[in-house]
């Protein structure tokens, strides 16, 4: 309903501008990434480069600034590693009505994956420079298609956690621990289905029609709450650069 909406308004925003507006189309890579306070020391992330294209009006306000709407279909993705060491902590046992916290040591090894794919609705203000440099900024209104954490989590419990180094053997290793549990997670249905980013990038006029472009996104709340697996919450960034070409303007609606 909320994208049916917004079709609507730019579609009469175009209707009555259409003397003035131009169409176009733009495509190129996304470099995505999810910001979050996390322990360095013992986790990493890797980076994977998506894509992202759509389409776009540009309406003039003023000699100097114009609105710009925009459609975007975008998809990146993130690997992560979580390599906790040994580690000395309590773990709480309840026996009837009474509670035990019995020492525990453990080692633990989290590997997992985030997949967006997003539409993306982008409404920009832009100020015109110069006949070559337009600066913008906005906000980015982001619709999940489909969203995956997934991944696979490895515990090592007992006095031998992480002490491989002592044995001439993984199993021997194993056979020393206490438990040794392995899973396999799925948290995609945690990852919220709307965000909204704050934007800001600019554009260069190359040639007739042809653009080269730059945006950087920062999402305003958390991507995915708190999981079992993750107990960070994230916001999510995206850097967007690519080629943008005005195929069609309407000018005393006759096309130039």
């Amino acid at each position: 309903m909320k994208i049916r909406l917004l079709f609507f308004v730019l579609l009469v925003v175009c209707q009555v501008l259409s003397a003035q507006v131009k169409l176009g189309v733009k495509a190129g890579p996304t470099i995505g990434a999810l910001i979050g306070k996390v322990d360095r020391t013992t986790s990493s992330g890797t980076l994977k480069i998506g894509y992202h294209g759509g389409l776009f009006a540009e309406i003039p306000i003023s000699e100097k600034f114009s609105f710009r709407p925009e459609l975007q279909y975008s998809r990146f993705g993130l690997g992560y590693v979580e390599d906790r060491p040994r580690t000395d902590t309590t773990q709480p046992f309840v026996v009837f009505t009474d509670t035990f916290f019995l020492p525990t040591v453990y080692t633990a090894y989290v590997q997992g994956e985030y997949q967006l794919q997003s539409l993306r609705i982008p409404l920009k203000f832009q100020y015109h420079l110069s006949d070559r440099i337009t600066m913008s900024t906005g906000f980015s209104f982001n619709f999940l298609v489909n969203g995956e954490n997934i991944g696979t989590q490895q515990i090592d419990i007992g006095e031998k956690a992480g002490l491989q180094a002592e044995f001439a053997t993984e199993e021997e290793y194993v056979d020393a621990l206490f438990t040794r549990s392995f899973m396999e997670f799925d948290e995609g249905a945690s990852i919220r289905k709307f965000d909204i980013q704050y934007l800001l990038g600019g554009q260069i006029h190359l040639i007739k029609g042809l653009h080269l472009y730059f945006d950087a996104n920062i999402g305003l709340g958390h991507i995915q709450p708190v999981t079992e697996n993750l107990p960070i919450r994230f916001r999510s960034f995206s850097i967007q650069t690519g080629l943008a070409y005005n195929f069609y303007e309407f000018a005393n609606n006759e096309e130039k």
